[in-house]
This record gives structure tokens, C-alpha cells and sequence, in this order.
């Protein structure tokens, strides 16, 4: 998870975000938006991060 994040930020620098999310494809992926620090689990984290990259994918913007 480390090593994936840590690309994410390097490309981040270099290229648009919709070209840095072509690179992951998340699968299995229950839509998560929000996140509770103190409870979350490691499937709601996978959850949220795969959410995210399916919206950068896309190029969607969510608020709220």
C-alpha cells in the first residue's frame, strides 16, 4: 500500500490525475467516500482508495 501511495505522489508531480489513475485498476470495490479514522478497517481503507481511483479515472469531482 506504501510503494503504491508513494507512486502515486512521484507521478503526481509529473502528470495529470486521470493519466496517474490509468495506471490502477481497482476491482471488487465497494464505492466508500467517507472514512472514519478511528474505526475504519482495512477493507473500508481498500474501499476508500479504490473509490478514489475510480473517480480520478473518470475524472469526477464529488463534493459533500
Amino acid at each position: 500500500m506504501a510503494a503504491a501511495l508513494a507512486e502515486i505522489q512521484t507521478a503526481s508531480r509529473e502528470n495529470d490525475q486521470r493519466v496517474i489513475a490509468t495506471a490502477f485498476s481497482p476491482e471488487n470495490i465497494v464505492p466508500l467516500r467517507t472514512l472514519d479514522g478511528a474505526t475504519a478497517t482495512m477493507t473500508d481503507v481498500a474501499n476508500f482508495i479504490g473509490t478514489l481511483v475510480l473517480d480520478l479515472r473518470a475524472g469526477e469531482v464529488r463534493k459533500g
